[in-house]
């Protein structure tokens, strides 16, 4: 039986208490004790700065938290050493901004994840999609799609925070892979947009009409600043 002698002086007489009583978790319930509230610790604080979006390890680091301490229920694993508040809605720009920690940098968000960036409405995560650098060295990430091309500088913009690939960029890498029912489609959207296309209408086309492209002719006729629709429409009177 323990007695007071095994406990350290600083110890009160209710935490001595309980612990003689409570050696096994079982005896809790049996005995039908109640937790005394000068026992329990405290909720662990959670950083400001951690709170607001994701962060890395090396940030969690920073605050005198280590991995150990993100393993609770407070928190949410996002990705290898990326983390957030479990509270936050785990939405596409959450992921998005975690995946953005683990860039290079000279890398920007490209495809069907930069055409969501810009305002389309496309699958944004599935997979994430990034450019990087022609020269650049990068390992592979997991749950990101990673594609090495050469990238301008006036080709990688800032939208919702985050670097992509500016609108025409984007259109134009989609439209030399997409099939051209596809790329018919995500250009027609784009044109939508309006804002994205900057440049004017020579910009456009020398920007979309690449070599390679299958679906360049039609995606041309886009950037001239037609959409598909009104395009269809203007000639069906022309053909009565």
């Amino acid at each position: 039986m323990y007695t007071t002698a095994h406990f350290p002086a600083g110890i009160s007489r209710v935490c001595i208490q309980t612990a003689m009583r409570c050696v096994l978790t079982g005896g809790v319930a049996r005995l039908g004790l109640t937790i005394d509230p000068r026992v329990v610790g405290r909720a662990p604080a959670v950083p400001r700065a951690l709170s607001l979006g994701p962060f890395t390890l090396a940030d969690a680091r920073r605050y005198g938290l280590d991995r150990w301490n993100l393993r609770g229920a407070s928190w949410r694993r996002l990705g290898p050493r990326t983390y957030s508040l479990a509270r936050l809605d785990k939405t596409p720009q959450l992921k998005l901004e975690a995946a953005s920690r683990r860039l290079p940098r000279g890398a920007a968000f490209s495809g069907f994840t930069a055409a969501w960036l810009h305002g389309l409405d496309v699958e944004p995560c599935d997979p994430i999609e990034v450019t990087v650098p022609s020269p650049a060295r990068i390992s592979t990430r997991a749950g990101i799609l990673v594609h090495r091309r050469a990238m301008d500088r006036d080709e990688v913009v800032r939208t919702r925070g985050l670097p992509a690939t500016s609108m025409v960029r984007t259109i134009r890498d989609l439209c030399m892979r997409l099939s051209l029912t596809e790329a018919v489609a995500i250009a027609d959207m784009a044109l939508q947009a309006g804002p994205g296309w900057c440049g004017g209408r020579a910009h456009r086309r020398r920007a979309i009409v690449a070599p390679g492209s299958r679906a360049r002719g039609t995606c041309g006729r886009v950037a001239d600043g037609d959409s598909i629709a009104h395009g269809a429409g203007a000639r069906g009177p022309a053909a009565a």
